[in-house]
């Protein structure tokens, strides 16, 4: 979806920021930190949500429907 097309280029770029800081010792300043966080934070939330209405979840318990298959 055009949602997820737009994850994936906010991922890409915190993998330029990030990398540029490991290999080239580029430096981030607080703003540029913090948006890494809250970006990271906003996928991780987006994927848990999105696996739990797809019930794909590790534990069977945070599904939105649990079963008692295991896939």
């Amino acid at each position: 979806s055009a949602l997820t097309y737009n994850m994936i280029g906010h991922l890409k770029t915190i993998s330029i920021l990030v990398g540029g800081f490991l290999l080239f010792e580029d430096s981030l300043n607080y703003k540029q930190f913090i948006g890494i966080l809250l970006t990271l934070f906003g996928l991780f939330s987006y994927t848990f949500v999105r696996m739990s209405e797809q019930n794909q979840l590790p534990c069977p318990r945070w599904n939105v429907n649990p079963t008692n298959n295991i896939v």
